[in-house]
């Protein structure tokens, strides 16, 4: 969703545990729109334009010593990613976090 934060979800009861389930979200007061598609933004610390993002498909756990296979993951960034001043923040453009 646009807003990966719900802070209504803190108190739905049932707890939220499936958020790509547009009732789930709905349920909880949670943006649904998962049909839209918007640009990664990551939230942390000491980000820099040189970040990239990489994924590696669910069920491979991920640990200090994994390294992924060439093509196990991919990485489909085009641009460099725009942070912030405080570098507590930053956007990735040019790949989407739904399939088109």
């Amino acid at each position: 969703t646009q807003f990966p934060i719900c802070s209504t979800a803190k108190d739905c009861n049932p707890p939220l545990t499936d958020p790509c389930n547009p009732e789930e979200l709905t349920r909880c007061g949670c943006d649904s729109r998962l049909d839209e598609k918007f640009n990664f933004t990551i939230q942390g610390f000491n980000l820099e334009d040189t970040d990239t993002m990489h994924f590696v498909p669910y069920e491979q756990l991920c640990n200090d010593s994994y390294t992924p296979p060439y093509l196990s993951s991919f990485n489909q960034q085009q641009y460099k990613p725009i942070t912030t001043k405080e570098r507590d923040s930053a956007t990735f453009y040019g790949f989407r976090s739904i399939h088109a």
